[in-house]
Formats: structure tokens, C-alpha cells, sequence
């Protein structure tokens, strides 16, 4: 006998034996019930003010540009705002010194890169002894030129200001 014979031979005798199980159990009668169209669940709720907590990570970075225009022949000089400011250690300001403030304030990505070598320049240049100092520039009056009356009444004239 083949094999796919025998087994759907025994399935078959299973579901016979299956089927006439049925002929010795008295069938129990369920009385039927009326139809209800429509089922109603009801539950009593409370709204609730929710505001979710939002956590960000982010980074700034600031832009600063200056845009000088001179319109008369002079000099720039420097105010000293960064030998006033008041540095952890006066080599962290020969550092950005020495990389440039122009390039530091820029958005150049090398920029930290430069730094930090330099700064372990300086650094074990300290700690042979070198000593770091920021010198306070303070405007001279040789530096400052003097008011010109003269040129300020022929400029006045000139643009009937």
C-alpha cells in the first residue's frame, strides 16, 4: 500500500469515529434568544492636561562680522577689548593670538584643530618657564592724530553739510 494511502486512511477512520460520536450524545437544546439591535458600553472619563517634557541637545556657534568703511585717511587702532578681558591663563590668549581672532570668529572647521596644536605648543613652552604675560594696550597720543578744524570747516563746506 502506498504511503499517502495509508496516511489519508487513518485521517478518514479518525473523522468517521468523529462523526458517530455524535449519534450517543443527546443534543442539548439552547432556547433562543430575542434579538437586541443596538448594545450600549458606557464609561464616565476626565480630560487631563498633557504637555509632553521636550529635551534637545544641540550646539550654538556665533557669527561676527564686522564691515569697516572708511571714508577719510586714518588709522586704525586697536582698543585692546581682548588684553582687558580676563583670560583662565594668559596663554589660552597668546594661543588665539597666535591661530588669529579673524579666524577663530569664523565658521572654518580647521580652526579647533589649529588651536589645540598650538596651544600644545605653548604649553610645553610653559612648562620650560616661559612666562606669559598680556600686555594692556592703551591708545598713545602719539598714535591719535589731532583734530583738523580746518579740514573739518573745508569738508563741511564742500559737502554743505
Amino acid at each position: 500500500m502506498n504511503k499517502n494511502i495509508r496516511i489519508a486512511s487513518y485521517i478518514l477512520i479518525v473523522v468517521i469515529f468523529w462523526m458517530l460520536s455524535a449519534i450517543f450524545v443527546e443534543e442539548e437544546i439552547i432556547p433562543e434568544k430575542e434579538p437586541s439591535l443596538f448594545k450600549v458600553a458606557v464609561q464616565q472619563s476626565e480630560s487631563q492636561e498633557y504637555q509632553p517634557k521636550i529635551r534637545l541637545k544641540s550646539t550654538t556657534r556665533s557669527e561676527a562680522r564686522v564691515e569697516v568703511k572708511a571714508k577719510t585717511s586714518g588709522e586704525v587702532v586697536s582698543i585692546g577689548a581682548r588684553q582687558n578681558f580676563k583670560w583662565s591663563h594668559p596663554m589660552i590668549y597668546h594661543v588665539g593670538k597666535e591661530v588669529g581672532w579673524s579666524k577663530i570668529n569664523s565658521s572654518n572647521t580647521n580652526t579647533f584643530n589649529e588651536f589645540k596644536s598650538q596651544f600644545y605648543l605653548l604649553k610645553k613652552e610653559l612648562l620650560k618657564g616661559k612666562n606669559f604675560k598680556i600686555s594692556k594696550i592703551v591708545p598713545s597720543e602719539e598714535k591719535r592724530k589731532k583734530f583738523n578744524k580746518n579740514l573739518f570747516e573745508e569738508l563741511r563746506e564742500k559737502h554743505k553739510i
